[in-house]
């Protein structure tokens, strides 16, 4: 048909299979926006917690067996790959190709719809591996969420323990659940940092600041803070406060907006790289002899040997540190093929030598 609807028991079961790691591909065939709409709307009434949005063009889904920009359909010899996603965490549990891909796939050519739009058999089995890439290679990163350790309680700070912050903003800013409990885990395991145990959430608008030594700003795609609770978060840092900046993922629109929201929080100042002979490294408990990255990112960031932090300073004290290159990924100690990330091992030692350096100085 022309569109798809399902009955409340087969969005149950949907629901179900999503959130217990499984993906779901919507391809409209031939290009039909009816198809297109339903499904959004669909998927609306599956997952109404989960945000749907465009998938980015530096997305892994995109650049795994092959590199894809564009590729040629009915009507265009070079057409902009396009894929609308639905985000389980760091994770696409969804995609909707509004371009048709069964086509492709099965080599038709619908002369009889006029409107058709869909992409020619090499482009559509392009997608289609780098689709099915994905998903396999994605699975236990999938069932990790599915775990349950993916939904940390709000929490009160404890003045004899390290609370783990971390900041919500009007973005996809939880794109990485579970990611902090596990590196709480880490810090108590390795540095026998006595945490909380769980991550709080923390509104800058209603939280006290200062009951927190640290904060954590994770995010997938854009996201902004409004004026006043811009000026509140850069009293905090004024008092003494830190901030961690994470780029789920290492994608383009994140840095963008990191590094815009840094500006704004502090205007007279420049963002700057953190060399390797800051006190940060160099009084840390780990030495660090390489960047630590995957493969994608050191493809991402070539010639790196050191890993890549930028800093905010107030005097001689990094109050903010950013992080382009996601830590938090490799917190979960789980695969996630075409992540510009740290390896899980080099995730861990670089975030305990931040928030060591966070908790002396």
């Amino acid at each position: 048909g022309r569109s798809i609807s399902f009955t409340p028991g087969e969005r149950a079961r949907l629901r179900k299979y999503l959130l217990d790691g499984g993906m779901v591909w919507f391809d409209s065939v031939a290009g039909s926006p009816f198809f297109s709409r339903s499904a959004v709307g669909e998927m609306r009434k599956i997952l109404p917690e989960a945000p749907l949005r465009r998938v980015p063009a530096d997305h892994p889904v995109f650049h795994l067996a092959k590199s894809l920009v564009a590729g040629e359909t009915n009507r265009s010899k070079a057409q902009p790959f396009e894929l609308e996603g639905v985000f389980l965490g760091p994770r696409l549990a969804a995609v909707i190709s509004p371009v048709g891909l069964g086509c492709g796939w099965d080599n038709a050519r619908p002369e009889l719809i006029a409107d058709a739009r869909y992409y020619k058999p090499a482009a559509a089995v392009d997608l289609g591996v780098n689709l099915a890439l994905y998903a396999v290679g994605w699975f236990d990163s999938a069932r990790r969420y599915a775990a349950g350790e993916s939904e940390a309680e709000p929490g009160t700070a404890n003045p004899e323990q390290v609370p783990f912050a971390q900041l919500v903003t009007d973005g996809f800013w939880n794109s990485d659940p579970g990611s902090g409990d596990r590196f709480l885990r880490y810090l108590g395991r390795n540095l026998k940092v006595n945490t909380s145990g769980s991550v709080s959430y923390v509104n800058v608008d209603r939280a006290e600041l200062s009951d927190y030594p640290f904060l954590f700003l994770n995010g997938l795609g854009d996201f902004t803070l409004e004026k006043p609770a811009l000026e509140k978060l850069r009293r905090y840092l004024d008092d003494g406060g830190f901030l961690l900046v994470n780029n789920t993922m290492g994608l383009a629109e994140f840095d963008g907006a990191a590094r815009r929201f840094i500006a704004r929080l502090y205007p007279e100042k420049k963002l700057g790289r953190i060399p390797a002979d800051h006190v940060l490294f160099t009084h840390g408990p780990y030495k660090f002899a390489d960047s630590g990255f995957t493969a994608e990112a050191a493809a991402r960031y070539p010639g790196e040997t050191f890993p890549l932090l930028y800093g905010v300073s107030d005097g001689d004290r990094l109050a903010l540190v950013y992080s382009p290159v996601d830590l938090a990924g490799g917190w979960q100690q789980v695969p996630r093929p075409g992540s510009v990330m740290y390896l899980s091992s080099a995730a861990g030692r670089l975030g305990g030598t931040i928030v060591t350096y966070f908790l002396t100085h």
